[in-house]
């Protein structure tokens, strides 16, 4: 009777964390279907994904194509940009913890985010952002 007892609420555990699992994975998902209003466009831009979802962009002109193809990336890879930005600034024991110590600092010694303010500074071309 006891380990019947046992199996049970196991059963009920595992189904209860499956679910939360389920559920935090559909909502961490970017949503395909959303209509957003974006700044600085000077024509509407779409993006359609196909069935692979695949981004197909249209746009009127190239900026505004590649404005929407930074979104889509970003929809489907902020996590990827999120992690290059945090080493680029000697920045991962901030989530990954004490072992990514020496990584910061090495990092950090060599200066990819001093260089890059650096070159930023002379960019003279229209794709500086203030």
């Amino acid at each position: 009777k006891i380990v019947a007892w046992l199996v049970g609420l196991l059963c009920v555990l595992v189904t209860l964390l499956s679910g939360a699992f389920l559920g935090y994975r559909a909502l961490s998902q970017p949503d395909y279907a959303a209509s957003i209003s974006l700044g600085g466009l000077s024509a509407p831009v779409s993006i359609h994904r196909d069935r692979n979802a695949v981004p197909h962009i249209l746009a009127q002109s190239a900026d505004d194509a590649l404005a929407g193809l930074g979104y889509a990336q970003a929809q489907d890879r902020l996590w990827q940009f999120e992690m290059n930005r945090r080493a680029v600034n000697g920045q991962l024991a901030e989530i990954l913890g004490e072992p990514a110590l020496d990584t910061d600092k090495f990092l950090r010694t060599l200066g990819f985010r001093r260089n890059a303010a650096r070159r930023r500074r002379r960019r003279r071309d229209p794709t500086r952002r203030r």
